[in-house]
């Protein structure tokens, strides 16, 4: 399915393209991802009925750590320019940063989150990379390392999701409070 299908057929959350690598796919100053990201608003307005609104998902493979050297307070600022480029959709973006250790990992997405949450930028962050298990999961929510939990086991799903988002949707929290007061 490509993406005028996905938004004719009024798919809920638009899966994303590749942008695994900086130069290529994100731009050495983010410049390529915020295009694309207004190149979807604007085949949704384009093309989509008026009242269709979905969640746009960007997983950027750690490119913006890369981009950014790891450093929280631009990524966090480039995190606020691409939820302008979207405008009024709801924007996820999953492993904005991959570290090497999962200790590291929960680290810089609690500082991720909390700075989101100081900036009130309501971009929600995916953690996919080092939360593989029911352990992962309980050590990055206790520590309030992320919005998203990405859910890789469905068989654990029903102990996953309400952990990390109490106040669960059934779209796991897209509008909720998560843990250390992150708001989505």
């Amino acid at each position: 399915m490509t993406g005028s299908s996905w938004i004719l057929k009024r798919v809920d959350l638009l899966p994303h393209s590749s942008f695994t690598h900086v130069e290529r796919d994100v731009g050495l100053r983010g410049e390529k991802l915020l295009e694309y990201a207004r190149g979807v608003v604007a085949r949704i307005a384009e093309i989509g009925e008026p009242d269709y609104h979905p969640t746009l998902h960007l997983d950027v493979y750690g490119t913006l750590g890369g981009l950014f050297n790891n450093q929280v307070e631009p990524i966090v600022a480039y995190l606020g320019e691409l939820k302008q480029a979207v405008g009024t959709y709801d924007l996820m973006i999953e492993a904005p940063v991959i570290m090497e250790t999962r200790e590291a990992q929960i680290d810089i997405y609690r500082a991720l989150c909390a700075a989101l949450a100081r900036v009130g930028c309501p971009t929600q962050v995916i953690v996919d990379e080092w939360c593989n298990t029911l352990d992962d999961v309980r050590a990055f929510s206790d520590a309030g390392a992320g919005r998203l939990l990405w859910v890789r086991a469905i068989q654990h799903a029903c102990r996953r999701v309400p952990r990390c988002c109490p106040d669960a949707s059934p779209r796991c929290g897209a509008r909720t409070r998560g843990p250390a007061g992150c708001r989505g």
